[in-house]
């Protein structure tokens, strides 16, 4: 009798099916994608396939500016904070700290989510304080009528933000000044119960013992001064604390208790594409940290309904419209590598 013969390479297949009929059974009947099995798909309608985010645009100064090489009403944006949505699978639009109401009120309407990025303001008022205000505001308008739509807060972002919220200048000396910083849990529910659910189990293991993130600012809040502050307290959920260059704790990363509004005092997209400094952060562990708060803002925006008139508007509206110019050359210390100008 003739034996039939099987090919190892129809084994190798044999072997395959069987374990994805396996895989099926066990685990509820179909392949689930990885950001399934790790829980962060909620359920939500993704509205937006190619979402826009809108970055405000910072005050300038003459460090940001290359010593001399702009004029009075200019505004910038460091070209880390454009990569840094445009890793999350997003593009950026810029949004003029200074440009009319009717102009921003435009935008709003086609952008699905926000970045308020670092810098420097005036913390007591003046343009870029009354339009975060502006944009808060709209922002909570939508989320209460059902209009999905996220912040993100960054360093002066979040400072911002929680002055904004409690009406009133809320900030104390909190010196990091480009340091290296641990991210102190709350509490470990906050590891699964915030946007750190992105991030890879064994990184959010180390974030507490091992400093994966760049903090770079002088001021700051207490714990104990966020939690007497009913404003900010009822608002906000703090979710970490680290320790400044003298060792006093301060708020570092809060979320939204009713809102999906986000912020933290150490900068993401520093760890991704920023080399201006020795001490941030670079490692694999780091830019995985990095990614996976890019990933999450990103997520929340594909929520929004927003969406442009006509794939003109896009084009019209984009950052891509500008070049950013390379600030590596000029003599240290300068903020960031690339930046983008406007006015």
């Amino acid at each position: 009798m003739e034996r039939s013969s099987v090919s190892p390479c129809r084994v190798l297949l044999l072997v395959l099916v069987s374990q994805i009929f396996l895989h099926d059974t066990v685990f509820g009947g179909r392949i689930r994608m990885p950001s399934e099995r790790l829980g962060f798909d909620d359920g939500s309608v993704v509205r937006a396939t190619q979402p826009l985010i809108g970055i405000l645009t910072g005050e300038m100064d003459d460090m940001i500016g290359g010593f001399g090489t702009y004029h009075p009403g200019m505004s910038y944006i460091a070209a880390s904070y454009v990569k840094f949505v445009e890793s999350g699978g997003a593009r950026a639009v810029p949004l003029l700290h200074n440009e009319p109401v009717e102009s921003l009120r435009r935008k709003f309407s086609v952008i699905n989510g926000l970045l308020l990025p670092g810098g420097d303001t005036n913390m007591d008022g003046g343009p870029f304080l009354d339009t975060v205000k502006l944009l808060l505001d709209w922002a909570i308008e939508a989320n209460d009528k059902g209009d999905y739509f996220p912040v993100h807060g960054t360093c002066l972002g979040m400072e911002v933000l929680a002055n904004v919220i409690a009406q009133r200048n809320m900030m104390e000396s909190c010196i990091a000044k480009k340091t290296p910083a641990t991210l102190q849990f709350i509490d470990e529910s906050k590891k699964s119960k915030s946007f750190f659910k992105w991030v890879p189990e064994d990184v959010l293991e180390k974030i507490p013992t091992v400093p994966l993130t760049i903090m770079n600012h002088k001021m700051g809040i207490t714990p104990a001064t966020f939690a007497s502050t009913k404003p900010l307290a009822d608002f906000f959920e703090v979710l970490t604390l680290s320790p400044d260059d003298y060792g006093q704790m301060y708020v570092s990363s809060v979320q939204g208790k009713k809102y999906p509004v986000t912020a933290t005092m150490f900068h993401p997209e520093k760890n991704m594409f920023e080399w201006t400094y020795n001490t941030i952060p670079h490692s694999a562990a780091a830019i995985q940290l990095s990614q996976s708060i890019a990933d999450y803002f990103i997520s929340e925006a594909r929520k929004s309904s927003h969406a442009p008139s006509s794939q003109d508007e896009v084009n019209n509206l984009l950052v891509n419209n500008y070049q950013p110019v390379f600030l590596g050359k000029i003599p240290p210390p300068i903020p960031f590598e690339e930046v983008y100008y406007f006015g």
